[in-house]
């Protein structure tokens, strides 16, 4: 039986701060149990890279206080969103224990569900054992972190990547995919979004030379003929970009973390679904970055 992520107020307020969490004040905004909450609104976070010395700069920048400062950016938003999600690489390098450990407390003030997809920078177990909640919540299978998310307007696909901790490359699996297949067909009308953390494998790259998605064909198989997949969302380039291949849209979430081009933003991304479509808004850590707070529309094939 496949688990799904229903949202509620109720849940909302118990998934990450636990029972008896009434209310909240964030950067002067109240949030309580009566606060407006947008169900087809959501919070997309990748590569956070999140270290278990909170103090620790990596590439001139400090992988724990920008999730922080997104952190605050994030919950002084007009209306709470319904849930966030991280397309991966949620740890360092390694995925320690203390890593995720750290990564606990930086969302533990955050009053709406998380959901985390796992990058090659990640460790399955691990990340488990700190959060059992989320092993309990994950769909099948069973060995992998794979979580489905039912908003009004569309289903979120939150899949698991990670092959090989530490090793570029990223691998969804034939098990992943076949569930994929088979959850799809299941609501064959409703828009469906897919995320991960590798990118797709371009076609003139030889996969033994790749970083990117290893079995980007078999993916695309999958979700290519099924017209009500919308989008593939990724992070792991550390880039804010966009591409479309048979209609279907490709969506390069930019990290919070490091960057590998200076002339990239940093930040997070404000996504608003619609009836026929996706409204992707970039919130930079930096405001003066050119791309800060400029919406992007894609509209459904």
């Amino acid at each position: 039986m496949t688990r799904t992520k229903r949202i509620s107020r109720r849940q909302l307020l118990a998934g990450s701060l636990g029972a008896g969490a009434a209310s909240l004040l964030f950067h002067g905004r109240l949030w309580s149990a009566d606060a407006p909450v947008d169900a087809n609104r959501f919070v997309l976070l990748a590569d956070t890279h999140v270290c278990e010395d909170p103090a620790k700069v990596v590439r001139e920048t400090n992988p724990s206080e920008n999730f922080r400062v997104a952190r605050g950016q994030y919950l002084a938003v007009d209306a709470c969103p319904a849930g966030l999600i991280v397309a991966g690489d949620c740890a360092f390098l390694t995925g320690e224990s203390g890593d995720y450990r750290r990564l606990e407390e930086l969302v533990a003030p955050i009053p709406m569900p998380v959901t985390f997809a796992m990058g090659n920078h990640d460790h399955r177990e691990r990340f488990w054992d700190v959060f059992p909640r989320q092993r309990s919540a994950s769909a099948p299978p069973a060995d992998r972190h794979v979580t489905l998310i039912e908003t009004p307007l569309a289903d979120w696909f939150v899949l698991d990547s990670l092959d090989k901790t530490n090793a570029t490359p990223g691998r969804i699996g034939a098990a992943q995919l076949e569930w994929l297949a088979g959850q799809l067909d299941a609501r064959p009308d409703k828009p469906a979004l897919v995320v991960a953390h590798h990118y797709p494998l371009a076609e003139d790259k030889p996969a033994s030379l790749a970083s990117a998605l290893l079995d980007t064909a078999d993916l695309y198989d999958v979700i290519l003929p099924r017209k009500r997949v919308k989008a593939y969302v990724f992070g792991h380039s550390h880039r804010w970009q966009f591409a479309r291949i048979d209609g279907l849209h490709l969506v390069n979430l930019p990290a919070l973390a490091w960057l590998f081009d200076p002339r990239q933003p940093r930040g997070w991304v404000d996504a608003q679904l619609q009836p026929d479509g996706i409204r992707l808004t970039l919130q930079c850590l930096d405001p003066a970055h050119d791309a800060h707070a400029r919406p992007v529309e894609l509209a459904w094939r």
